[in-house]
C-alpha cells in the first residue's frame, strides 16, 4: 500500500546557513573550509497570511517524519518543516562536538542561522522528541 501524498502545494529549498556566526562555541562554524552548509527547508504555504509554523524533527529522522500533518496543518498555517543539520537532505559537516554543551550549540546555532537566513522574526516552533529539546532550548 502506498502512502498518501501531500495535496497542498509546496517549494523546498536548501537554505544556506553560512560557516561563521560571530561567538559560536562549535568548531565546523570557525572553519576556513568552503564546504556547503545548508538545512533542507520545506514550506506548505496554502493559507494567505496565516501564522507561521515551523517543524522540527526527532533524532535520527528528517522532516518526512510529519508527512501525515503537513495537508492538516496548512489549513491553519504556513507550514515549514526543516531537516535538522546532518540528517535527511540538508549538509552532514563533521560533528566533532565533545561536551553537551558543544552539541547544543550546534544545533541551535544552526537552527539561528537558518532563521536569520529565512528572514524570520515571529513563528510558532513545534518540535518531536529531540526536536522538542531543540525547540526548547532555543526559545529559552
Amino acid at each position: 500500500m502506498r502512502a498518501p501524498r501531500s495535496r497542498t502545494g509546496y517549494v523546498q529549498e536548501q537554505v544556506n546557513i553560512g560557516s561563521a556566526p560571530p561567538g559560536s562555541k562549535v568548531k565546523w562554524f570557525r572553519s576556513a573550509s568552503d564546504e556547503p552548509r545548508f538545512i533542507n527547508t520545506v514550506t506548505f504555504d496554502s493559507k494567505e497570511n496565516a501564522p507561521t509554523l515551523v517543524m522540527v524533527h526527532a533524532y535520527g529522522a528528517s522532516q518526512g517524519f510529519f508527512f501525515r500533518n503537513f495537508d492538516a496543518l496548512a489549513n491553519r498555517f504556513r507550514v515549514i518543516a526543516i531537516d535538522q543539520l546532518g540528517w535527511g537532505g540538508s549538509s552532514r559537516p563533521d560533528f566533532d562536538c565533545r561536551s553537551t554543551e558543544e552539541t547544543e550549540a550546534w544545533f541551535i546555532d544552526s537552527f539561528e542561522e537558518w532563521r536569520k537566513a529565512k528572514n524570520f522574526s515571529n513563528f510558532i516552533l513545534l518540535g518531536h522528541s529531540f526536536g522538542g529539546y531543540v525547540a526548547t532550548k532555543y526559545a529559552l
